[in-house]
């Protein structure tokens, strides 16, 4: 904070908080947090004449953990996610400055790494001043900084395969068209039988479990797709056989209905106890090598949240657009324009709606299993019949989210005109 005293980090820290809730940048939160007003960033702006650097914020912050790459974009988004900030406020509070940041494993003078983000005039230095003993060196990897920006840019089959074989029970969610059926079918050929179920309204405890039909005038039990698929899997000889049960939009069906006291059994190391109406007993235990995968489309919002106690006992995988993936597969009329198009309107979705489960996947721009050319024809009568209309029904009818995130001018243009008004609107000339 302008005028703190640099005389040590306690007194500092201090000093600042005072300071800055003088300046009505704080406010009281609960549990004794702080937190930002709402007009923070103005009043930051209106204060402070000199903007910080980013990139020199980022490296100094960061300056602790051992990366296993470096890529400041990433850590931009892990830093934007850790403190709960948009690009437009971090572009308003801090300089974009240009510094080539190296990965060097042996300590750094602090003056030097001063001298690379040109900051020395800019920093108080007390001279003879010891390092904090209690700082330890953090390992951070790819997929951690992933996760930390609510996406799984790194998700593959491979390692969700690991990840199948390591926790059990996974979930994947994600916007429409970011490959969560697909994956399923990637990672059938590593099973030795898979079984699908899509859950729905109507889905009950009696179609998973065990439920009750009338035959010939007769009450009979009838097992459910779980005991079928663990009856089959006890009369196979190679207990090495892997099983994968797919649950396609887990988050459609009423799971507490769905599961009953299946919920316990999901935890692995209990078993249970069920009954059919003749009094058998079947005693069941969730075994190793059945895996289970769902799948939940996190743009439903007539659907329910998943319950508590369904999350605790699931791994959760969020699947983001890819945009780097249509530009590896899909071109338009030869140039790899469909990537940087689909991520631009994503972040107009994200504007318009203040909401990221609106936004749309990469597989709308994919077609097959192979590479593609998509012609002026394609692309519009994807955009106008498939991509507009899904906007218009998450925004329940108002048509002004066209031009607030397709465009006018895209949404107006003719086939002829297409691609042009897309390079315009990805800022190509």
């Amino acid at each position: 904070n302008q005028g703190t005293t640099f005389t040590g980090l306690p007194g500092r820290l201090k000093d600042t908080i005072d300071n800055t809730i003088s300046d009505f940048l704080l406010e009281a939160g609960p549990n004794k947090y702080y937190r930002f007003n709402s007009n923070f960033e103005e009043k930051i702006l209106h204060s402070y004449n000199n903007k910080f650097p980013l990139n020199a914020i980022l490296v100094w912050l960061y300056r602790f953990r051992n990366f296993d790459s470096i890529n400041l974009d990433n850590i931009r988004k892990l830093f934007l996610a850790d403190y709960k900030l948009t690009e437009d406020i971090a572009s308003k509070l801090f300089a974009a400055d240009k510094i080539s940041v190296t990965k060097d494993d042996k300590p750094i003078d602090s003056s030097n790494v001063r001298s690379v983000l040109k900051i020395t005039d800019m920093v108080e230095v007390i001279s003879g001043r010891e390092i904090n003993p209690f700082i330890k060196i953090v390992s951070v990897k790819s997929k951690d900084i992933s996760n930390a920006i609510g996406g799984n840019c790194i998700m593959d089959a491979t390692y969700l395969l690991q990840l199948l074989s390591k926790y059990k029970q996974i979930i994947l969610s994600g916007v429409p068209g970011t490959g969560k059926s697909f994956y399923i079918d990637e990672i059938a050929s590593e099973y030795h039988r898979v079984f699908k179920v899509q859950f729905h309204p109507n889905y009950t405890y009696q179609d998973f479990v065990i439920g009750k039909i009338i035959s010939d005038g007769t009450i009979k039990s009838v097992h459910g797709i779980l005991l079928n698929i663990l009856n089959n899997m006890a009369k196979d000889d190679n207990k090495k056989n892997q099983y994968l049960l797919a649950l396609d939009e887990i988050n459609r069906g009423n799971l507490s209905s769905i599961l009953g006291e299946l919920l316990y059994a999901l935890d692995r190391d209990k078993t249970i106890t069920i009954k059919d109406i003749d009094g058998n007993e079947f005693k069941i235990n969730l075994p190793p090598n059945l895996h289970i995968l769902g799948t939940m489309n996190s743009a439903d919002r007539s659907i329910a949240l998943v319950d508590y106690a369904i999350r605790r006992r699931f791994y959760f995988v969020e699947l983001e657009p890819n945009y780097a993936l249509i530009d590896q597969l899909s071109t338009f009329n030869s140039e790899k324009l469909l990537g940087d198009f689909l991520q631009a309107l994503n972040d107009n979705i994200v504007k318009f709606f203040n909401n990221r489960d609106y936004r749309l996947g990469h597989s709308y721009f994919i077609k097959g299993t192979g590479t593609a050319d998509w012609n002026s024809e394609d692309v519009f009568e994807l955009l106008h019949f498939k991509m507009i209309p899904m906007l218009i029904e998450y925004a329940q009818g108002d048509y002004d989210v066209i031009k607030n995130t397709v465009s006018a001018e895209i949404a107006n243009a003719s086939t002829e005109e297409l691609f042009s008004k897309m390079k315009t609107y990805c800022g190509r000339s």
